[in-house]
């Protein structure tokens, strides 16, 4: 399998170069990225002792508003971003769940 090979024309921005490396690594390295993204905020929300239903919100809209901004850019799938729609779906309704009167 031969990879594209990496020349002047395709460092001549960030944009440009972004687009290469989502190419090698066959249209998979923004949803992964998104995924540590992800985590790394969900782990930081339940270190700073938010409860989990507040972190899955929180991680969901983050990952909502990145998603946004790389499909608008091609470079993630629409799929990944209804994904994070969906997360922070549930993320609301477990918090409207948690904070309903009994």
């Amino acid at each position: 399998m031969a990879y594209p090979i990496l020349n002047a024309t395709d460092t001549e921005d960030m944009f440009t170069l972004l687009r290469y490396v989502n190419n090698v690594m066959h249209q998979l390295f923004f949803p992964v990225m998104l995924l540590v993204i992800g985590a790394i905020s969900l782990i930081g929300s339940l270190l700073a002792g938010k409860p989990i239903y507040k972190a899955i919100t929180y991680t969901g809209f983050i990952c909502s508003v990145l998603g946004i901004i790389l499909s608008l850019m091609n470079f993630l799938s629409f799929n990944y971003m209804y994904f994070c729609f969906f997360l922070t779906a549930i993320g609301i309704i477990l918090t409207r769940f948690a904070e309903a009167p009994s």
